[in-house]
């Protein structure tokens, strides 16, 4: 069973990797458009560390069931006085798939999205 996932772009490129050669005069858009460039887990992980160096990261595995296929992950955000400060769930599937890595590295990814280290970073630019 395939697994549908939000698909990110970097800016001037389509569904199959083209770059766009329309202007915004030819789009009608304004002078300004938004660039949304991914990041990944590992790297809002890391930009955690370093504005939190004594808060942690914990992760359980809630369910494994390897004959059916799927995983549920649990991941907390504490303080450095161990309050929790945010927390995510990640359910993940799939045959022939890594789905305990995908749930735990999901859940903590929405953990850190709570907290406001979001997978898309937004840079304004003047065309």
């Amino acid at each position: 069973m395939a697994e549908n996932r939000p698909t990110y772009y970097r800016a001037g490129t389509g569904p199959a990797g083209g770059a766009s050669t329309a202007s915004p005069q030819q789009t009608g858009r304004q002078s300004r458009s938004w660039i949304h460039t991914y990041r990944s887990v590992q790297e809002r992980v890391q930009e955690f560390r370093r504005d939190h160096p004594n808060w942690s990261i914990r992760s359980q595995l809630v369910a494994v069931d390897p004959s059916a296929g799927y995983a549920l992950a649990h991941a907390q955000i504490l303080d450095e006085n161990e309050r929790v400060r945010s927390d995510g769930f990640k359910f993940a599937s799939g045959e022939n798939t890594p789905f305990v890595e995908r749930a735990q590295t999901g859940a903590i990814g929405r953990a850190l999205h709570f907290l406001g280290y979001t997978m898309q970073e937004e840079e304004e630019v003047e065309e």
